[in-house]
């Protein structure tokens, strides 16, 4: 039986109140050291940036899943290095959120079982 994969997460902080005691890269390295994949928050409200995308992939050349991506960002994550784009909602035209041509590069979080 092989493993489920493991995709570590980098945050820093949320909207909801979640402050890491960690800096970004401390919180970098035990996701690089212990993810098969990674996935790095481009949204500032989670502390995160495409800056912080692109350092991320100069320190690992494990897979990268840019989150919290806003439709206009699509091209600047997979540009600085993401492999994937995380989205939740609707990805099909005319949904909440639709990754137009990038539909390959997406991994898709529905919000309930409803919308599969």
């Amino acid at each position: 039986m092989t493993r489920p994969l493991f995709i570590a997460e980098v945050k820093t902080v949320s909207p909801f109140g979640f402050q890491a005691d960690e800096s970004w890269e401390e919180r970098f390295e035990l996701a690089n050291k212990y993810g098969d994949w990674v996935a790095v928050h481009v949204n500032s409200r989670l502390g995160g940036s495409v800056e912080l995308l692109e350092r991320a992939r100069k320190l690992t050349t494990k897979p990268l899943v840019a989150k919290g991506v806003e439709r206009r960002q699509i091209e600047a994550c997979l540009s600085a290095g993401a492999n994937y784009i995380h989205t939740s909602g609707y990805p099909r035209p005319g949904g909440i959120f639709d990754p137009g041509p990038f539909l390959s590069s997406n991994l898709w979080e529905p919000y309930s079982i409803w919308m599969l």
